[in-house]
Order: structure tokens, then sequence, then C-alpha cells
């Protein structure tokens, strides 16, 4: 198993628009094989801050989706980004 954790950091008053925008990819994701969970949302200490969790039974299934990566929309957002993967 596959756990995807930590947090991005969003350029300053974009945080809504980012989420709004991760829902869709979030549905698609929980509707590929081999994803049990993934969540981006909110930090509701930190502003610009959201946090990210993902299980993925393999590697090779998370990497597979992976390959569809985010809009360059998305990317264009995040300022900073600290999002680790853990085998589990």
């Amino acid at each position: 198993m596959i756990i995807v954790a930590g947090h991005l950091i969003i350029r300053t008053g974009e945080r809504e628009r980012f989420l709004s925008a991760s829902l869709e990819p979030m549905k698609v994701a929980r509707r590929t094989q081999g994803c049990r969970e993934f969540v981006v949302a909110a930090d509701p200490l930190i502003a610009d801050r959201v946090n990210v969790f993902e299980e993925w039974e393999s590697e090779e299934l998370l990497h597979a989706f992976r390959e569809s990566g985010p809009e360059d929309s998305m990317i264009d957002l995040v300022v900073n980004a600290n999002v680790r993967e853990h085998r589990v």
C-alpha cells in the first residue's frame, strides 16, 4: 500500500479556486482502480494551505493515475509543496 500525505501552499487568495478545481480530480481518483482514499482539503488553521491525503493499493496504480496529471492552471496556483509517498 502507498500513502501520499502532505500539504500545499496556495497563492494568497486562490485557495477556494484551487479547492473547487480539485473536486473533479478527487471524484475521478476515487473511481480509479487501486484508489482507497483521495482528499484535498482546506487546512483549518492556515489560510493558504491545503492538506493532501491519498491511499493506493500499489505504486503502479498510483503512478498510472498520476500520468494523467493536474491541469497547468492548478499547478500555477501552488507556491510550495511538501507531499511525500510512503510505502506501508
